[in-house]
């Protein structure tokens, strides 16, 4: 989980149709009233297509986009169509939410709150710092092994063979000196690794806690900072992937 920016609501969303479609709600709650283009285009716009919870990549390979309540539309009618109380989220973690009240049961709502406060990753599995972590973990099953723990293990071990790929492959050609070829070589890879812990990919969170903390990364940076390669584009990725790594101790 990231923390998220919330945007302006999508033009259509005018204070009448709020309105209108809150009081059919209100009369008939059978009516699935949000469950409109506009808003599932505007949210999943926000995330970046994925889960606000699980940062699972939407609307492909079968991960169908729900629009979730942040606050349950059983017990806050009149925010049925709140635009701040609305997340794009996964089949999974809508389902594993239910209709539990933050307001009883704390969690990390991301665009109120930031992840890196209240969850700590360790061996791909996610441990709460704060009590609203641990409450997000278990509500909205944040380590269920086949949905998403399996998922962000196999896409760590894949980010961290390369990660020693490249590092023994610099090894390798820096006993010899580097040619200009292989600097171009060695910081295209190593940005190309990066830009999969951004923020608008898949388990960014996972992947950018993965970079950072892997001793690896840290010889590659260090060898390319010591041979004048370092780039601003390098830079730039780092500090995206800092603003999003956790933690991996309480």
């Amino acid at each position: 989980m990231i923390k998220l920016t919330r945007t302006d609501p999508p033009v259509e969303m005018t204070t009448e149709w709020v309105a209108e479609q809150t009081a059919r709600f209100i009369a008939n709650s059978d009516l699935r009233v949000w469950s409109v283009d506009f808003l599932k285009r505007a949210l999943l716009d926000m995330s970046g297509y994925k889960c606000a919870y699980s940062e699972i990549k939407l609307q492909q390979e079968g991960k169908i986009m729900e629009i979730e309540h942040f606050l349950p539309k059983s017990t806050y009618k009149n925010q049925v169509l709140d635009w701040n109380n609305l997340l794009p989220s996964s089949r999974h973690c809508n389902n594993a939410k239910l209709e539990r009240d933050p307001n009883k049961y704390p969690i990390i709502n991301p665009i109120e709150d930031d992840p890196k406060e209240n969850l700590y990753l360790l061996d791909y599995i996610l441990y709460g710092k704060t009590q609203k972590g641990k409450n997000s973990i278990i509500i909205l099953k944040l380590n269920d092994p086949d949905h998403l723990l399996t998922p962000r293990r196999d896409l760590g071990f894949a980010v961290r063979t390369e990660l020693f790929k490249q590092y023994e492959w610099m090894t390798r050609v820096a006993s010899d000196g580097l040619t200009p070829d292989e600097e171009l070589r060695i910081v295209a890879s190593l940005e190309n690794l990066m830009k999969q812990g951004r923020p608008k990919e898949e388990y960014s969170a996972t992947v950018s806690t993965i970079i950072l903390s892997d001793p690896h990364y840290e010889r590659i940076k260090t060898f390319i900072q010591d041979n004048g390669i370092w780039s601003s584009d390098l830079n730039t990725l780092e500090e995206e992937l800092k603003s999003i790594r956790l933690d991996t101790k309480p």
